[in-house]
C-alpha cells in the first residue's frame, strides 16, 4: 500500500480507507427523524452559511417523487446532521400530517 505525508505525518492508504468505511458504518447507525420548516428556511440556510450554493441549486420536490428523481441522479435529499445527538434530519415543507403532500428539501446534481 502506498504511504503519503501530509504536514509531517504519515498516512496510509489502508487506514484512509478504513476509517471512511467506520465513519459510513458509524453514519448509517444513526436515528433519522424529519424536521419541518417553513418557506424562509432555505434563503437564510444559504445566507448564514449552513447550506452553500445558491437557492436555484436547490428544490422542494413531494417526497413520493425522491426515489425516482434519486435514480435518474438528478436530485438528492438534503440531509442535516447533529453530531452530538447522533441524529439524521430530512428537511420538509408543509404538514408532517399529510405524508403524500409533504415536499422535501433536494439538491439538484
Amino acid at each position: 500500500m502506498d504511504i503519503s505525508t501530509i504536514a509531517g505525518l504519515t498516512i496510509s492508504g489502508l487506514s484512509l480507507v478504513n476509517d471512511l468505511g467506520n465513519t459510513i458504518k458509524d453514519l448509517r447507525s444513526w436515528s433519522e427523524q424529519d424536521i419541518e420548516v417553513d418557506s424562509d428556511w432555505l434563503r437564510l440556510a444559504i445566507s448564514k452559511g449552513v447550506l452553500d450554493g445558491s437557492e436555484a441549486d436547490y428544490a422542494w420536490l413531494l417526497e413520493k417523487r425522491l426515489p425516482s428523481m434519486e435514480l435518474t441522479g438528478t436530485h438528492q435529499a438534503v440531509v442535516a446532521v447533529n453530531t452530538d445527538k447522533r441524529i439524521k434530519y430530512r428537511i420538509f415543507l408543509g404538514n408532517l400530517n399529510q405524508a403524500s403532500g409533504r415536499c422535501i428539501l433536494v439538491r439538484k446534481l
